[in-house]
């Protein structure tokens, strides 16, 4: 009997031990374990992004001023050019003859010109008769001269009349026959007013045939000066440094003004036109800087420039057109590439700040902080918020600890064990 009892409480002494242990196995299994991470002060700030195309930040036509055979063509599309470089030449034997033609009018001028201050000496009454030998003299040169520019106008005339010769060459002989009966002219006059004898009008008539004769040279430098000018117009040269990004001449082919000969396009800065809204423009200024993403190239952000801002809104869109520049020395940036460009809205350089899955709540919003193991429900205030992390307004102090993962299973005062790489040590 005594053996009996005995063995009774023994088994009643295992059971008991038995459910003593199972309850300690379950406390344990009941602490959640988490991760946590310190509440820490720095910048945050929230963005805007607008995209945009990567353009040129000059584009030049270049059109021939004269147009013409195209003689030569040196640089292709893709081709780097300097300002100032010889894009093609144009022929220009035309405009050379014609500068010839009118250098021997100048000659001409000057010859009247010297007749035409002799008869103004003669009219004055100065050795009377000598100046009317010189002016006799003087009378048949130029008419010696009168019938060499006939001859001259003829035979181009007849040339002309074929086709031989362009309308410019044509003018010039023209114009030089014209000339030359001018001065032939003033000095046959000069001669019959000495023949005649002097008088106060006589003296006048002189002064004016001078002031002619000096009038006319002027007209022919004028005109080789403009001539000149055409001929130089004829070396087609870039107007900037940059890239040929279309060429529309070709050697031995006929030039137009009509239309550009060249493109040349400046990528060393490129741009980004952006249209932004009302919400962003007063933030921005002339200069600013402003980070850049160019897709297609890289994630990584670029700097970039506010060069252009404009005051007044699209009427059609509501939206203000804002360009910026960026340095582009290895022309990885290429025109027609897509961009975004993202402008700071708000900023906080001094903020506190956690991960943004540390806070829960929409309404009312609050952490867990830890301390020894042990969480505490705390509400918070936030400010800004840029996707990743939150600002925190209210609520929570410098380096706390603060509840990132596992927080959703927690209450109030629970007990937690800390792992993971953002665990705090205690």
């Amino acid at each position: 009997m005594k053996k009996t009892i005995l063995l009774i409480l023994l088994a009643a002494a295992l059971v008991l031990t038995g459910c003593s242990g199972n309850q300690t196995k379950t406390e344990e299994d009941s602490v959640v374990s988490v991760e946590v991470v310190q509440v820490r002060r720095g910048a945050i700030k929230t963005e805007l992004v607008y995209s945009g195309q990567v353009r040129p930040s000059e584009e030049t036509p270049v059109a021939c001023k004269i147009p013409g055979k195209v003689l030569s063509v040196n640089y292709d599309v893709g081709d780097s050019v300097q300002k100032g470089s010889v894009l093609c030449t144009i022929d220009g034997s035309d405009i050379q003859n014609s500068i010839n033609v009118l250098h021997s009018q100048l000659a001409t001028a000057d010859a009247a010109i010297e007749a035409a201050r002799l008869n103004l000496e003669l009219a004055n009454g100065s050795a009377m008769q000598s100046q009317i030998t010189a002016a006799k003299a003087n009378v048949d040169q130029l008419k010696l001269q009168l019938d060499n520019a006939k001859k001259r106008y003829d035979e181009n005339k007849t040339l002309y009349d074929s086709g031989y010769i362009s309308r410019q060459v044509y003018e010039q002989y023209e114009n030089a026959y014209n000339q030359a009966l001018i001065s032939y002219n003033q000095a046959k006059e000069s001669y019959d007013l000495l023949q005649n004898k002097t008088s106060q009008e006589n003296i006048q008539r002189a002064q004016a045939a001078l002031d002619q004769a000096k009038a006319s040279k002027q007209s022919i430098l004028a005109q080789i000066e403009s001539s000149r000018s055409s001929l130089n117009d004829t070396i087609v040269t870039s107007p900037i440094t940059g890239v040929v990004t279309a060429r529309n001449v070709t050697a031995g082919a006929l030039a137009s003004s009509a239309q550009p000969s060249f493109v040349i396009a400046n990528i060393d800065v490129v741009t980004i036109d952006v249209a932004v809204s009302e919400q962003i423009i007063n933030r921005l200024s002339i200069g600013q800087s402003v980070d850049v993403e160019i897709t297609s190239l890289s994630n990584d952000r670029i700097s970039g420039t506010i060069s252009t801002l404009n005051p007044v809104a699209n009427p059609v869109s509501g939206t203000y057109d804002v360009k910026i520049s960026i340095n582009n020395p290895d022309n990885i940036l290429k025109p027609g590439m897509f961009g975004k460009v993202y402008f700071v809205s708000e900023q906080n350089d001094n903020a506190l700040i956690l991960p943004v899955s540390a806070v829960v709540g929409n309404e009312e919003k609050y952490v867990y902080t830890e301390q020894n193991g042990i969480v505490k429900k705390v509400f918070v205030k936030t400010g800004m918020e840029n996707g990743e992390e939150v600002e925190i307004i209210e609520g929570l102090g410098e380096n706390q600890s603060v509840v990132i993962k596992g927080q959703t299973y927690l209450n109030d005062g629970d007990e937690v064990r800390v792992v993971g790489e953002a665990s705090k040590e205690d």
